[in-house]
């Protein structure tokens, strides 16, 4: 019989999974981050030496903050094993 406690983080495991995977926080190094300052320096929208600068900031900005929520994931993955 499972734990309550190891139940509530496999639920909350999933959930946080899916939503990472929904804008690309899984991996880092995903493709899908590319999405989010792509187009920071693009000719259709802007294309200057400050947007150079901005995409480059974007892109240091997002990646950090994938790597908060898949540590955090690893975190919950960590901490349900201790319920077995």
């Amino acid at each position: 019989m499972s734990k309550p406690e190891y139940e509530a983080l496999t639920e909350l495991i999933d959930y946080v999974s899916a939503k990472n995977d929904e804008i690309g926080f899984s991996d880092a190094s995903s493709d899908k981050l590319d999405f989010y300052w792509k187009y920071i320096n693009h000719e259709m929208v802007w294309k200057a030496p400050l947007a150079d600068s901005m995409a480059t900031a974007a892109r240091t900005r997002i990646r950090s903050t994938s790597s908060v929520f898949t540590s955090f994931l690893r975190t919950l993955k960590s901490e349900r094993e201790k319920f077995r």
